[in-house]
């Protein structure tokens, strides 16, 4: 198991009405749809966009536009979710949780 497989999400209602969904991790894992932060042209959405803006962008020689539909970050220790931050505020995993 991968500890902390992935730290963000972005989904994106492109101009030509496609949603496109896809998580920003430390790691490539093209079966999960995780997408290296540092080699990863699209995870310039997840950094220099926030929830609700348009973007314009070229990403592997195409253009990209649409909206911003949700941007979301995670922190996951020990392949547990701890938390979630979303612009509606941070949620975070109640520590008795799952404990008998």
């Amino acid at each position: 198991m991968i500890e902390e497989p992935y730290f963000g999400r972005v989904s994106t209602i492109e101009d030509d009405g496609s949603e496109v969904s896809f998580l920003i991790g430390k790691k490539s894992n093209i079966d999960a749809g995780i997408v290296d932060w540092r080699n990863g042209p699209i995870a310039s959405l997840y950094f220099n966009y926030k929830q609700g803006e348009e973007f314009f962008e070229m990403i592997n020689e195409r253009e990209r536009s649409g909206k911003i539909k949700f941007r979301r970050s995670y922190k996951i220790e020990n392949g547990q979710l701890i938390q979630i931050e979303a612009p509606e505020g941070i949620f975070r995993r109640n520590k008795k949780a799952g404990k008998n």
